[in-house]
């Protein structure tokens, strides 16, 4: 390696060191060659050592020694070098008689310095002097002095005290030195004052009273001497006197006095200062002590914790009251008065008690705001009232759960009762939540009873009510109130079914075989709610042989929810035929079926037997003719026909085959007849049936030896209706050729319908030679048609009997039906009753009418006495025609009237209400207008529209509203907003129009309109951690809210006041209107910073700048970015008039911006530019920056100049304290 050279840096000469051998002497090595880096160890001689390079040592006693020095690589390798040093004891002393001198201001004095030679110094010694502050003039007599060896000598240090001089404590340092040896010693020199205090220094004197304070005079830097005293009050009034007035003083003694205050009774209160002047020669010193008269100023803070509640949760508010009085403060006592501003809330107490300056009450607000507390202090004996600023209680609405419960299943039609539960969920008393819930439903077509209803202790309801089948999904959403927010509930299903209905049918009956049968069939809406007329057909099906007209038909209204429709049906044989009509249901109808029984009887026949009398012993030729006599279609009769005679006769044969003779519903039949004795025969013909036939029989009377007779039959009148009398006259005539005689005897008659004979048989009466007739009359009783009537001739002596059938004509009997409703004038929703009465108008045998009347509108009824009534509801206004139609019964035709009824429309009334009233000037309030129905009969709910008017000054939001149920039937109501213009009494009138049901009416109300409170002045205070405060005029800051927790760095009003903006770090950019603090979206990454904006002075948009040259115009509803190559932006400022913005920045950045374009100016500097401010006039702006940087901008020019120079900061320009100031 290569060699460690060696080098001591100190030479090896003697030094000489001071008298006390404590001069500090350097020590430096150096080493070159081997590995670097070196370490050095020294070795002083005297026992001391040390490392490194330069290093320092004392030595204590005089004499000579080596130093070694060993010096090392970091390879390990040494090497040591050595010097020696020379100590010694020659030196120089100084000596000061005396140390401590007095000197009075304006005077001189001196201290004799004796400088002594040591250990045989020889040489000059050159002296100076220096004083510790401003006030001395310090010099030596003679700037140096030679010494021989062990000699003294003595030079006089002169101290003068200007007449301005300082009193207190001064260092004379006096400095000798001699080449090396340097020497110095301290005279302290005093320039002698006095001072006064006062105990107490304050006092508080009520009016008529004295009081003392004592008055304390200290030397001071040895002062001695008498001291002379004025006294002085400011302002004039109390009296004040010092005994003794003029105390002396020892040296660094002290002396009192007492200060006397008398205050007159009739002195003014505040604040007076007694000012003691007390002099001694040039001295001057002035004490004040403060009297205060009457009563002490306060200030009263109130601070509320929580500042940030819920309703109906407490805060606790405290009030603080201090003594302002700078004179003896007293801690204040008595009471504080709470009020408060802005929502409805209570106070656990209204006012409190102070205990040691402070006392408490709780506030428990019951509506959402900002709440405003102050306290009122009262004062007491010694301080007088105060009055707080504002202590804001955020208030936030209490949250809240909607549960909604719906019954289900219902059928079409019928109505869903939807209840909406709303509960306070809140901790903390709870409140039952008012307001409205909305209702809204998806799934099927429907309607709701009302679309919203209102809460009454936390539940209201609305009925829903579909037209089609399905799941209905309903859902609540409460509004909230003043005290909650909203929410919304879960959803209720609600099962929609099908209608139920009921299937009746009735059929004619009894029927005979082949007699149509009227069969009608009823459905019937069955299920509750409003009934709804079903739709569909019925098809019909018989157990038994028969056929329809129709095997199906469509059904068709009846009246309001009933159907029906009617078929006729054909019985093909007796028996009980069993009808089933089956209804399938339509869309919201269920099926159904209904079953009727027909009993079906056998058609009645008519049986006649004619014999042609041929005489005694000869055959006679007899014909049985069978005829179908039943109503509908007739049916030619089968079977056989039995003959029997009274006499004595024999027949060709006892019975024959009926066959038909080409009458339809005729058929007949022969045998012979042979006579045997001379009598009256009477021939019998009895037909035994068939299926479908009754059995009938007829005679024919033969007279052997007997004349031969006809007979004719007529009724008259021919055509009768039922229980109408006919008379019935018959006629026999003796047919004989020669001879003839009248018939005598009497005439038989039957029929085969219903009905009676009066007088039958009836006795004949001789009309001609070969006549005679008789009458009997007859009353068809039912069976409206063709009644056969035949009468038959039983003969007499002389003549044979003959018989005739007459056909007469039976009808129904006809009615009249006639309406009356009463009352005959009613209202919308008013039932009247209206009567059917049906009269039987067919004339003489009259019958009181039986069976049904259908009333459209209003159902049926069935009759009793002929009369029968229903209840009818109208439901729009105007003249409603009611009509009654009979549907007849066996023995009556069908009839119908019809009658008016006059409906007019139902009274109502109109209240109106508004909220808040008293209201404050160009506030909003919520005006209510109710209108109820009034009138008789089912409350219907009013619907329509309300109009607003005011006699006043004043907007309302809408000039009308549309009514909304309000879940009380027969109510409505809806509201507008009305914000008045001017203060005093507002007439508001609610004019209702009425609707198709509802008369209009009209409501007012006055409304007190107070000026408002004037609101205090604040500005907005930003911090760097996101919060966001009110700061009053009375010092008072309000913390608004924490948005973000960020830097927030800047704030501007919009010129007109109505909100602010305030940007910051991260793109956070926020809106505070006054109430409310909201984010504005930028779309701008987070990752730029917003410094500074500045609202163009018109209003119209605000320039926000800030990092990396981002900078865009808000104009209250978008974001518009700016385009421009810059750094960061860190001040903009508009021209005064509005036409061009400044924006300064980093490295000396300037531009301009006149709305369209953006240019740059050079501005001389690369420092930071942190401010600008425009004149007022705005000629110039002011630009300050980094390193004292001042510029004036034109616009087109920049003029840098130094200002002046900043002792501490470099930073020239206003600091930010990020201020917007409102109110």
């Amino acid at each position: 390696m290569a060699p460690l050279n060696k080098r001591l840096a100190r030479n090896s000469r003697s030094v000489s060191l001071a008298r006390n051998l404590s001069q500090t002497i350097t020590f430096t090595a150096s080493a070159s060659g081997g590995a670097s880096p070196y370490a050095f160890l020294w070795d002083f001689g005297d026992g001391g050592s040390n490392s490194g390079s330069p290093t320092t040592h004392v030595y204590s006693s005089a004499g000579s020694y080596t130093v070694t020095l060993t010096a090392s690589d970091s390879a390990g390798h040494t090497a040591v070098v050595s010097n020696s040093v020379t100590v010694s004891t020659f030196d120089f002393k100084l000596a000061a008689n005396p140390y401590l001198l007095t000197v009075q201001r304006g005077q001189n004095t001196q201290s004799q310095i004796a400088v002594t030679s040591l250990g045989g110094f020889a040489g000059t010694v050159s002296l100076a002097t220096s004083v510790s502050s401003q006030g001395l003039t310090v010099s030596m007599q003679n700037p140096s002095v030679t010494l021989s060896a062990g000699q003294t000598v003595n030079d006089n240090l002169k101290v003068a005290a200007s007449k301005t001089a300082s009193t207190g404590v001064y260092i004379v340092t006096v400095t000798g030195t001699s080449g090396l040896l340097v020497h110095a010693l301290n005279v302290t020199v005093r320039v002698p004052d006095f001072n006064m205090t006062a105990n107490p220094a304050t006092l508080s004197v009520p009016p008529g009273s004295t009081d003392t304070s004592q008055v304390l005079f200290q030397s001071l830097n040895g002062f001695q001497g008498g001291i002379s005293t004025t006294i002085s009050v400011s302002p004039a009034g109390p009296k004040a006197t010092l005994n003794p007035n003029n105390p002396s003083l020892t040296a660094n003694g002290t002396t009192s006095s007492v200060l006397n205050i008398q205050v007159p009774s009739n002195q003014a209160s505040g604040v007076y200062n007694v000012t003691i002047k007390a002099t001694s020669g040039s001295l001057v010193h002035l004490l004040v002590v403060q009297v205060f008269v009457g009563q002490h100023t306060s200030a009263t803070i109130v601070s509320c914790s929580p500042s940030s509640v819920i309703v109906n949760q407490a805060s606790t508010c405290t009030a603080t009251v201090s003594d302002t009085s700078t004179i003896s403060p007293i801690t204040p006592t008595g009471t504080v008065t709470f009020a408060e501003t802005g929502p409805a809330g209570s106070f656990s107490s209204i006012s409190c008690s102070l205990s040691s300056g402070s006392c408490s009450v709780t506030f428990t607000p019951t509506a959402i705001g900002n709440a405003l507390v102050t306290g009122t202090y009262g004062g007491d004996s010694s301080h007088g009232g105060s009055t707080s600023a504002t202590a804001g209680i955020t208030v936030n609405p209490r949250t809240t759960s909607t549960a909604l419960n719906c019954s289900s299943p219902v059928v079409v039609n019928q109505a869903s009762s939807c209840t909406a539960t709303v509960s306070d969920t809140s901790q903390g008393a709870s409140i039952s939540p008012t307001g409205r819930v909305n209702f809204t439903e998806t799934g099927v077509a429907g309607s709701f009873s009302s679309a919203t209803c209102t809460l009454v202790s936390g539940r209201c309801s609305v009925t829903f009510t579909a037209i089609a089948t399905g799941t209905a999904t309903i859902t609540g959403a409460y509004n909230g109130d003043t005290s909650h927010d909203a929410s919304i509930g879960s959803s209720a299903s609600v099962i929609i079914s099908r209608r139920t209905t009921s299937t009746a049918i009735s059929c004619t009956s009894p029927v005979v075989v082949n007699q149509a049968s009227n069969c009608t069939v009823t459905i019937n809406d069955s299920s509750s709610g409003s009934v709804v007329t079903p739709t569909g057909s019925v098809s019909f099906v018989s157990g038994s042989p028969g056929t329809f007209s129709a095997t199906s038909c469509a059904i068709a209204a009846v009246s309001m929810g009933v159907a029906g429709c009617s078929v006729s049906y054909t019985p093909g044989a007796a028996g009980n035929h069993l009808i089933t009509a089956s209804y399938a249901g339509d869309s919201i109808h269920l099926g159904g079926n209904s079953a009727s029984t027909i009993t079906v009887g056998q058609r009645s026949t008519g049986t006649t037997v004619s014999c042609a009398p041929n005489g005694l012993g000869v055959d006679e030729a007899c014909t049985a003719t069978v005829t179908d006599n039943s109503p509908g279609t007739v049916v030619t009769s089968v079977g056989s026909v039995s003959f029997t005679t009274n006499s004595t006769g024999v027949f060709s044969s006892n019975s024959c085959n009926l066959s038909a003779n080409g009458t339809a519903g005729v058929a007949s039949c022969d045998v012979t007849y042979t006579p045997v004795g001379v009598a009256t025969h009477t021939i019998t013909g009895s037909y035994s049936g068939d299926t479908i036939h009754l059995v009938s029989q007829g005679s024919a009377s033969i007279g052997f030896g007997k004349y031969s007779t006809t007979t004719t039959v007529a009724c008259s009148p021919s055509s009768v209706a039922i229980n109408q009398v006919t008379t019935c006259t018959v006629t026999v005539s003796d047919t004989t050729t020669t001879g003839p005689t009248t018939p005598t005897g009497t005439v038989s008659f039957a029929s085969n319908g219903a009905g009676a004979f009066a007088g039958s048989p009836c006795t004949l009466v001789s009309q001609t030679a070969a006549s005679s007739s008789c009458q009997v009359t007859y009353t068809p009783t039912g069976g409206p048609g063709t009644h056969s009537i035949p009468a038959t001739y039983n003969g007499d002596a002389t003549h044979n009997g003959s018989t005739q059938a007459f056909s007469l004509t039976v009808t129904l009997r006809t009615t009249s039906t006639s309406v009356s409703c009463s009352p005959n004038s009613v209202i919308v929703n008013q039932a009247t009753s209206c009567t059917a009465v049906v009269v039987d108008s067919s004339g003489s045998g009259g019958i009181t009418p039986t069976g049904n009347v259908a009333f459209t509108p209003g159902g049926s009824c069935t009759l009793v006495s002929g009369s029968c009534s229903v209840s009818t509801t109208p439901s729009s206004s105007g003249s409603l025609s009611v009509s009654a139609s009979y549907g007849g019964d066996s023995s009556h035709s069908t009839s119908s009237g019809s009658t008016t009824v006059l409906v007019g429309k139902r009274a109502t009334s109109t209240s109106v209400s508004c909220s808040p009233s008293p209201v404050t000037n160009n506030t909003v309030t919520n005006c209510v207008a109710t209108v109820t129905d009034t009138d008789v009969g089912a409350a219907i709910t009013p619907s329509g529209s309300v109009g607003f008017a005011s006699n006043s000054t004043g907007v309302f939001s809408q000039p009308s509203c549309a009514l909304a149920a309000t879940g009380t039937v027969g109510v409505a109501s809806c509201a507008v907003n009305y914000t008045p213009g001017v203060t005093g009494f507002h007439l508001i009138t609610a004019s209702y129009a009425g609707a198709s049901s509802h008369l209009g009416s009209s409501g007012r109300m006055t409304l007190t309109v107070v000026g408002a409170a004037p609101k205090p002045a604040y500005a907005l205070v930003v911090s760097a951690d996101g919060k966001v405060s009110r700061l009053y005029q009375d010092g008072t800051l309000a913390l608004i809210g924490q948005p973000v927790t960020t830097p927030l760095r800047s704030v501007a009003w919009k010129p007109d006041g109505s909100y602010a903006l305030i940007s910051g770090d991260f793109a956070v950019l926020l809106k505070y209107d006054g109430t409310t603090l909201t984010t504005i979206p930028t779309g701008i990454s987070t990752g730029f910073n917003f410094w500074t904006m500045s609202w163009k002075p018109d209003g119209s948009y605000a320039l926000v700048g800030g990092t990396s040259g981002i900078l865009f115009k808000y104009d209250g509803v978008k974001v518009t970015i700016i385009s421009n190559a810059s750094t960061t932006i860190l001040s903009i400022n508009w021209q005064p008039s509005g036409s061009y913005a400044l924006l300064v920045g980093k490295s000396g950045l300037a531009l301009t911006y006149d709305g369209t374009t953006v240019r740059s100016f050079a501005t001389g500097t690369t420092f930071d530019l942190n401010a600008a401010a425009w004149n007022p006039n705005g000629a110039y702006a002011l630009i300050g920056g980094l390193n004292r940087t001042l510029l004036r901008s034109t616009r087109a020019s920049f003029l840098r100049a130094m200002l002046y120079v900043l002792s501490r900061s470099t930073r020239l320009g206003p600091w930010r304290c990020w201020l917007g100031i409102t109110g």
